[in-house]
């Protein structure tokens, strides 16, 4: 951080995103402008996408991880307290910029793509700035741009966090590793107690956990008998499921046909020898 300014920024990419856990005594933003990325913060694990912008407070103490298949593309502004003070007193001090520093759960907005390439174009400015007067100008002028998304934005997005959050829990339980694992993995992901994951699982989706780590498990079988020559023991194993005679019981229960019949019919591309 230039300690005149009392601000940075930087374009990170998957080479230059700090993936180890870390805090700091100044505010910052990030902006997720291509793919992806996991984000652990305070204890809790999001994905984070395209036009995601989140506000990290000092003592927020997270993490990112890379996303091998998609990559990601990250901008990253770091701003000392009277810069963030400065922006308070901007918009007389706004209650949902004090809900934000309250907050258990570190801010984020979800931007439109329209706002998204705005804000990409504006920063871009950044590199192009020739003098540090003109960054300072920049710089500033972006804390209020981006802090007044946050306010607009702010409330509602978080009235839909609950939900989001756990599609993104879901959606990290589509590997795997966490496959294998199973409930273990979901309660670990999700931060929540297997009680407090029943409730929230039965009441948005109708499902129990242990019915959804199921379904999940069977669907992942299914694409392995598709699509590999794994033999039946090593796809139940894979799956997390050891005993073979639960694993085709409850393969038939769902597809009507045990895991052998249902390899013959969706198997084109198997070659024995």
């Amino acid at each position: 951080m230039d300690m005149e300014l009392g601000m940075a920024f930087r374009f990170l990419n998957n080479n230059t995103v700090l993936t180890e856990k870390h805090r700091h005594n100044y505010y910052e933003y990030f902006i997720i402008t291509d793919g992806s990325i996991i984000h652990e913060i305070n204890g809790k694990t999001y994905e984070l996408k395209a036009g995601d912008m989140v506000f990290i407070r000092p003592d927020d103490y997270h993490r990112y991880r890379l996303n091998k298949e998609t990559g990601c593309n990250v901008i990253n502004i770091s701003f000392r307290a009277l810069h963030f003070d400065a922006v308070c007193e901007y918009f007389n001090r706004h209650p949902v910029l004090l809900k934000m520093l309250e907050s258990e759960e570190a801010p984020v907005v979800s931007l439109t793509t329209a706002k998204l390439n705005l804000l990409k174009k504006r920063h871009s400015k950044l590199n192009l700035a020739g003098s540090k007067d003109n960054l300072t100008v920049i710089l500033k002028s972006l804390l209020v741009e981006v802090f007044s998304y946050f306010i607009l934005e702010y409330e509602a997005f978080r009235n839909n966090s609950a939900d989001r959050y756990l599609e993104s829990v879901l959606s990290q339980m589509n590997t795997p590793e966490n496959i294998y694992e199973g409930l273990p993995a979901l309660i670990r992901l999700s931060g929540f107690s297997h009680g407090h994951l029943c409730r929230i699982m039965k009441q948005k989706y109708n499902i129990t956990p242990i019915r959804y780590i199921t379904n999940l498990r069977l669907e992942y079988a299914a694409n392995l008998l598709a699509t590999t020559n794994y033999d039946i023991l090593a796809i139940s194993i894979n799956i997390g499921i050891s005993s073979l005679s639960h694993f085709i019981t409850i393969f038939k229960e769902k597809y009507g046909m045990p895991p052998s019949k249902y390899r013959t019919q969706h198997n084109n591309i198997l070659t024995w020898n």
